[in-house]
């Protein structure tokens, strides 16, 4: 996705979460070597949560790539599969 985006390749799967264009997108589970479960949130858990649906820093209304959010948001049109979601334009 850094090729798609124009980006430097991304340092972790971390820092791929947090370059998604939606906080409730970004966050993944990992096994460890041990057989825990690891949790990679870097805008945390509480949109999620809460069924809000905001943009990551990186598509902020201020960036360029704020359209990307927009569209996404258009074409999964969430509100028909979860009626209590509030979306952030």
């Amino acid at each position: 996705m850094h090729h798609v985006n124009h980006l430097p390749p991304y340092t972790s799967s971390t820092d791929a979460l947090a370059h998604f264009p939606e906080t409730v997108t970004a966050i993944g589970v990992r096994l460890n070597l041990d057989g825990e479960l690891i949790l990679s949130a870097p805008y945390g858990v509480q949109d999620l949560l809460t069924l809000q649906v905001r943009p990551t820093p990186y598509f902020e209304t201020s960036t360029s790539k704020h359209p990307i959010y927009l569209k996404r948001m258009a074409q999964k049109n969430w509100p028909a599969q979860w009626p209590n979601v509030k979306l952030y334009t």
